[in-house]
């Protein structure tokens, strides 16, 4: 099959429930996430469109006061992928745990009085199986908040 390299940005959002010791916190709970990315395949522009939902889980250090690193995976319980070019269009039916990702990343707590506010930078491994597989590297920033 053709090895097709694509990019483009990610947005989502994600929910914990949160527990921990003073040590570490963890959490688990769900996200939803859609990756529209942009690519060539022999010469053809490509747009792929991959949109999933699953659980989300992590396990961070919490003993320092300001640097919070941690480790987090999710499971896709449900994704699709959609494709099109020049006058072709596909979208996969469906498919259940047929995705996941494992990443490691910091965040850096801010003195917000009331409410918890970490902004943070992470690297995830993305893995998915179709007729192929699609896997990707992502470098993700964003803005954690706990109530």
């Amino acid at each position: 099959g053709d090895s097709v390299k694509v990019s483009g940005w990610e947005y989502g959002a994600r929910a914990h429930a949160t527990g921990g010791l003073i040590i570490v916190d963890d959490g688990i709970g769900g996200y939803y996430q859609q990756k529209p990315l942009d690519g060539k395949i022999s010469g053809t522009n490509v747009d792929v469109t991959n949109n999933s939902f699953g659980t989300d889980c992590f396990l961070r250090l919490s003993i320092i006061p300001v640097v919070k690193p941690y480790v987090r995976a999710g499971l896709a319980f449900a994704d699709y992928v959609e494709t099109k070019a020049d006058g072709y269009s596909k979208k996969t039916d469906w498919k259940g745990f047929n995705s996941y990702y494992t990443g490691f990343g910091v965040g850096f707590a801010l003195p917000v009085p009331v409410v918890s506010l970490i902004v943070y930078g992470e690297y995830l491994y993305n893995h998915q199986i179709y007729s192929g597989k699609l896997t990707g590297n992502n470098i993700n920033f964003g803005i954690s908040l706990g109530l």
